[in-house]
C-alpha cells in the first residue's frame, strides 16, 4: 500500500485542531477520493503513526471515528478495517 501521507498529505500540527482531529480529516480524505475504499484493511496503528510522523496514541484516537461517523472497525485479532455503508 502506498504511503497514506504520500497520498493525502502530511499533518500540519500547526494549526488549530488537535493532530487526531487532523487525522481523521486526513483518512477521511483518503476514503473520499478512494484510496481507502469499503471493507479495505487499513495500515497498522505502528503503520500509521511512522506514516504521519505521531505517537501511537493519536493514531487510536483519530483512527476510530472520522467526522462523527464510525470508520474503521476492529474485529478482534483482524486489525481496523474500513467499514462500508451499511446496507
Amino acid at each position: 500500500m502506498t504511503s497514506l501521507a504520500k497520498s493525502v498529505g502530511p499533518l500540519d500540527g500547526r494549526g488549530n485542531l488537535p493532530l487526531y482531529q487532523e487525522l481523521q480529516r486526513a483518512l477521511r480524505k483518503a476514503i473520499d477520493s478512494r484510496i481507502l475504499g469499503p471493507d479495505d484493511a487499513l495500515p497498522s496503528e505502528r503503520d500509521l503513526a511512522a506514516d504521519f510522523a505521531v505517537s501511537r496514541i493519536t493514531v487510536t484516537q483519530g483512527a476510530g471515528r472520522t467526522g462523527g461517523r464510525r470508520t474503521a472497525g476492529a474485529p478482534s485479532g483482524f486489525g481496523k478495517f474500513r467499514v462500508g455503508p451499511r446496507r
